[in-house]
Parts: structure tokens; C-alpha cells; sequence
């Protein structure tokens, strides 16, 4: 989770002079609102399954702006072990944009990656060579398929990342950064 200079409870407490980067107390404080409510979520709410143990650390970046990483292990019951398993939480599909047009807007601006290569040669993601480091686009995949190593290949039916799920969106609108 990270800090988003756009969240509501941070503009409205900015005098118009302001910019939230100058306003660390407040940042700081929204932060931690935002996280306890995420852990709220998580561990009261069980969205993302049984947890069996978690431990949690907060950084700042080189400009102090402050994110958290969370590392989860679910109950031995509740742990994910087929393909089947995975999509039940994981898919990589545009929402329909007359169905819910707030998520498709939410996905389409924050969560597709690109345009990079001959579209974008300045794009942060862009290596010497002209092509992406993270290495995208993924292929598609018309099933999720567990490999050797443990890594899921998940079903990808458009070009768009797995989002991490509606409520990460709605919820928590860590998209909104504007660059």
C-alpha cells in the first residue's frame, strides 16, 4: 500500500497554498488511518481468506513519501493449491465499462502498463534495448496453470495486469496518482 497525494482526506485538509508533500503530519496521519483500515479488512473482515500470520513494514521513499508491505500466510485450509483456486481470487479482465464504468475508469488510467517501445520511449519502464524490464506485455493464457516452481501463469483474456481485486480499487483508491 502506498501513500496517494490524491486521497480525499488529504486535499480537503490542504489550504489552497498547500501541496500535500509539505504536509508530512498529515500524510503520515491519513497513511496510518488508511493502513489500519486495510489491516481492519484483512484480518476482522476476512476478504482475503484466513490469515494465519502476518508481519508488516512501513518505509518512505527517498522523498519521504511512506508505503507499507505486508507479507500474509494463509490457514493450512484456506490456502490456494490449483488453478481453480487462484481464479476464485485472481483474474486478469477489464471490468465492463457500462456496468460499472467508475472500475473500468479506475483500471483503464491506474492499472494497465504502457504505452511503452515505439509508443513511449520515455516511459520508466524502458531499458536500453528499447523493450520493457518487467518484462510485459504478458502472453495470454486461457486458464490459470500452477508451474513447477509455485509461480501461477494466470488466465489473461485483454491486455490489462491482474488488478488486485475491486475492493483494492474502490476501497482503497491507491491509483489515483497523478505522475
Amino acid at each position: 500500500m502506498m501513500r496517494n497525494p490524491n486521497w480525499h482526506e488529504i486535499k480537503q485538509n490542504l489550504k489552497p497554498y498547500e501541496e500535500g508533500q509539505n504536509r508530512a503530519n498529515l500524510i503520515v496521519r491519513v497513511f496510518h488511518a488508511k493502513v489500519e483500515q486495510l489491516k481492519h479488512e484483512l484480518f476482522k473482515n476476512n476478504i482475503c481468506r484466513e490469515i494465519g500470520a502476518c508481519t508488516n513494514v512501513i518505509e518512505f521513499q527517498k522523498r519521504g513519501l511512506p508505503h507499507a508491505h505486508s507479507f500474509l500466510i494463509l490457514e493450512t485450509n484456506c490456502k490456494m493449491h490449483t488453478p481453480e483456486d487462484f481464479e476464485k481470487i485472481v483474474y486478469a479482465k477489464i471490468p465492463s465499462q457500462s456496468e460499472n464504468p467508475h472500475l473500468f475508469r479506475m483500471v483503464v488510467q491506474h492499472m494497465i502498463h504502457g504505452p511503452y517501445g515505439s509508443l513511449n520511449f520515455f516511459n520508466v519502464c524502458m531499458k536500453k534495448k528499447g523493450s520493457c524490464k518487467n518484462p510485459y506485455p504478458k502472453d495470454f493464457s486461457s486458464k490459470t496453470i500452477q508451474t513447477d516452481d509455485a509461480y501461477p501463469i494466470y488466465r489473461r483474456r485483454q491486455w490489462v495486469s491482474p488488478p488486485e481485486g475491486a475492493w483494492r480499487i474502490l476501497k482503497f483508491p491507491l491509483g489515483e496518482m497523478k505522475l
